[in-house]
């Protein structure tokens, strides 16, 4: 028996959901399938071709459904901002199930239920602003969260490049002052 994934969900969500199905530890279940030298974090980051092969055979996925559990597609400039645990939780999902979402530092919402995510400790941003701020900061939140994404999966169509972006925001845009005398040397 195999659970199947649900929608967004990471691989190592997956996994650590298949391997409590049989009272087992993750690692214990990959090393029963031959992966015992790599961790889940490290297949959640570079499932190979070979292990994939190796781990669809035994739980009867495709690889490109295995890969879709993964970073695969998230530049390696994007990488460093995501967290090898979830960030957020949904306060709907099941528990012990984590979303990719989860995890990037963007997203506020689960694309699943449409909510809110809240803290890991159980407070989220709801606890910390009014609900009427927080509506009104939801359309540039959610444009960035987007715009962000994109560039993390290298989808930059017809915007400013990155760095572009921040050599705009980084430039002086005016002189620099004279020295007051109070910073003179004496």
């Amino acid at each position: 028996m195999v659970p199947r994934p649900s929608p967004d969900e990471r691989l190592s969500s997956w996994l650590g959901r298949l391997a409590r199905l049989y009272s087992m530890p993750a690692e214990a279940l990959l090393a029963h399938c031959g992966l015992g030298r790599f961790s889940v974090r490290e297949l959640e980051w570079r499932l190979g071709v070979g292990e994939g092969s190796v781990l669809a055979g035994r739980t009867g996925m495709t690889v490109e459904g295995l890969r879709r559990l993964t970073f695969d597609e998230i530049t390696p400039q994007a990488r460093l901002m995501i967290a090898a645990a979830s960030r957020y939780v949904c306060p709907r999902c099941p528990a012990g199930l984590h979303r990719k979402a989860t995890a990037f530092p963007w997203n506020f919402w689960c694309d699943e239920h449409g909510v809110r995510f809240g803290g890991r400790a159980g407070t989220g941003l709801d606890a910390r602003l009014p609900q009427t701020q927080l509506t009104r900061l939801d359309p540039s939140a959610r444009s960035g969260a987007l715009r962000l994404a994109d560039w993390a999966q290298g989808k930059e169509e017809g915007a400013p490049a990155v760095p572009a972006l921040l050599d705009l925001l980084t430039t002086r845009h005016r002189r620099s002052s004279p020295p007051s005398l109070a910073e003179q040397p004496i």
